[in-house]
């Protein structure tokens, strides 16, 4: 199923064992290769790994145990490419040339197969957003400390923009 960020930020995560709230999702860790999710950070210090959790509600995300939450150096894949490379949330989105698309904006996971599918990026300046503009997972060449790389070029995008723009909107 797939869930947009912003629509489950903040979702309080809970023991199915003891009926109690453990923390709130915070932040994701990915594979910066593969883009598969590792991780949730749930509160500040500790983790979920996508296959313990049990469901995912509309209202809450379900775990078996509170167990489950571990640190996340105890994730390998987190240990072996390092906190800042994993951590998706908020990094800048770059083209195959380093040209400046925007800020991830928000993103859509697929929970069933535990990977992202679409990156949402703007650009922003205080309360100011403009050229949002969506990617699909597919076109991530690689994820950096500081941000994610797209494999296109902004032609590429701006072509894609003014197409769309072109096409009359049907109600």
């Amino acid at each position: 199923m797939k869930r947009h960020w912003s629509s489950i930020v903040g979702l309080p995560v809970f023991s199915s064992e003891e009926e109690k709230i453990l923390g709130r999702l915070r932040a994701v860790f990915v594979h910066p290769e593969t883009g598969q999710i590792l991780a949730f950070l749930v509160g500040w210090l500790n983790v979920v790994a996508p296959r313990d959790i049990r469901s995912w509600g509309k209202d809450k995300v379900e775990l078996a145990s509170e167990e489950d939450l571990v640190k996340p150096e105890e994730i390998l894949r987190i240990r072996e490419f390092g906190l800042r490379r994993t951590l998706l949330n908020g990094k800048k989105v770059l083209t195959r040339s380093g040209k400046r698309l925007g800020r991830l904006k928000d993103f859509s996971l697929d929970t069933t197969t535990d990977h992202l599918a679409t990156l949402d990026v703007s650009k922003h300046f205080l309360f100011w957003e403009w050229a949002e503009r969506s990617f699909p997972a597919t076109d991530i060449r690689e994820i950096t400390d500081r941000a994610i790389v797209l494999n296109v070029e902004e032609e590429q995008v701006e072509k894609v923009a003014q197409i769309k723009n072109s096409v009359p909107q049907t109600l």
